[in-house]
Parts: C-alpha cells; sequence; structure tokens
C-alpha cells in the first residue's frame, strides 16, 4: 500500500472518530462560533461637506488711500460715484449746485474792480499830493481784502465738483 494514501486513510478516520464522539450541542456552537462576526476596528469617518476651516484675523488695505469730502456746503446734484467704481485721475466723483457759489464769485468780482479802482485813484491823487497817505494805505487795505476775498470765491467755487485725486476703484460712498 502506498504511505501517502494510508495517511490519508488515518486522517479521514482520526476526523471521523474525533466527530462522532462529539455530541451534537458542540457541533452547533463551533458553527455559530465560526458564523460570529470578528471584531473591526471602528473609525469615524467626517462627510465630505464638513471641511476644516481655518481663519486667519487680519485687515486689507489698499496702498494709497484718499478719504475725500466736500470743503464747502451745498446741495448734492450730481453723484455718479458708487462703491466699486473705477475711476481716473480726475473724474467726477460729485458735484454741488454752483449757483450760490456763483453769484459770490461775481459780487466779489465786482467788488475786487471797485477796490482796483478806487486804489488807482488813489494812488494817482497822492502822487499830485491831492490825498493824504492815509486814504492811499486803506485803499491799498481795501484792494488786499478783495483779492483775497476773489480768491476765496475761486476756491469755493471749484470745491463744488470732487473729483478723483488718483486711479483707482470707489470703496465706499457716505451721503
Amino acid at each position: 500500500m502506498n504511505p501517502i494514501r494510508a495517511f490519508g486513510k488515518v486522517i479521514t478516520l482520526t476526523a471521523a472518530v474525533v466527530l462522532s464522539a462529539c455530541d451534537k450541542s458542540e457541533i452547533a456552537t463551533m458553527e455559530a462560533q465560526n458564523e460570529r462576526a470578528r471584531p473591526a476596528k471602528i473609525v469615524s469617518v467626517l462627510s465630505d461637506g464638513i471641511s476644516v476651516l481655518r481663519t486667519f484675523p487680519g485687515m486689507l488695505e489698499a496702498t494709497k488711500k484718499a478719504d475725500l469730502a466736500f470743503r464747502v456746503g451745498g446741495q448734492l446734484i450730481e453723484l455718479p460715484a458708487q462703491a466699486g467704481l473705477q475711476v481716473n485721475k480726475g473724474g467726477l466723483l460729485a458735484r454741488l449746485d454752483e449757483s450760490e457759489f456763483q453769484n459770490t464769485l461775481e459780487e466779489r468780482q465786482a467788488r475786487f474792480d471797485l477796490a482796483s479802482i478806487q486804489h488807482d485813484q488813489a494812488s494817482k491823487l497822492l502822487e499830485k499830493k491831492l490825498t493824504s497817505k492815509l486814504q492811499y494805505d486803506q485803499t491799498k487795505a481795501e484792494l488786499k481784502s478783495a483779492r483775497a476775498a476773489l480768491e476765496q470765491a475761486r476756491d469755493n467755487l471749484e470745491n463744488t465738483r470732487m473729483q478723483a485725486q488718483i486711479d483707482g476703484n470707489v470703496a465706499r460712498v457716505d451721503v
């Protein structure tokens, strides 16, 4: 007889004896243990909708900034500037009603012209010794005052227009 076949018969016979020696309840218990789930590692997985959010406090500021306001008071009649608008240097941002400032300029121009005429006359009279030095000095002072008032009126009229000082974007508009 072949030794491998003999060994196979011995193993089969041993298995039969062992199984027959076991009682049916022990066999059922062994089969139940084999069918029981084996322990597994459980790991909680975050859903795709939840992500790690990192926040870093900070402030973003422009390298060039211009806070603008009218230097004179008046009624706003034009406001082309809106938040987010891209503007070029010199572009119109807002405009006030100019009529009152124009009238003031004309009135101050008239006063300056009168003071200039009076000063010229006082100068000629002083040369002829027909007026006093005091009257000449008064007309000279009135001319300086009228010139300053005229320049102020011109500046005020120019300040009724708010223009961009640099190329950029309008960040916000407060009215």
